[in-house]
């Protein structure tokens, strides 16, 4: 009996750090709006530059297009937002998605 309530426990454990790494990662991260060749972020707007992929940092957001409502496929494999390193203000952002090399953007 012991043994069906610690394997139970461990089970709803691992659920329960699942469920909160999918939300951490998909739900309450910041939400960038792709607007064709643009990137709109609360009152910054970013514009595509040469890519650079040398020194990204920490994924800080996931990005979305315009006007459209994040479907299934949005959350499964989102278009993640990447800042540099060093660059605490985030001028430039890294946009990547599942099989995408990636886009830079600067902040105008």
């Amino acid at each position: 009996m012991k043994t069906r309530k610690v394997w139970a426990s461990a089970v709803i454990l691992f659920l329960l750090a699942v469920s909160f790494y999918f939300l951490n990662t998909r739900v309450w991260v910041d939400k960038y709006e792709i607007n064709g060749d643009a990137i709109l972020f609360e009152n910054n707007k970013y514009v595509y530059a040469e890519s650079d992929a040398d020194h990204l940092g920490k994924t800080i957001g996931i990005a979305y297009s315009e006007g459209k409502k994040r479907g299934i496929t949005d959350y499964i494999w989102p278009e993640w937002v990447y800042g540099y390193k060093g660059d605490k203000a985030h001028r430039r952002i890294f946009v990547r998605g599942l099989m995408d090399m990636g886009d830079t953007y600067i902040r105008q």
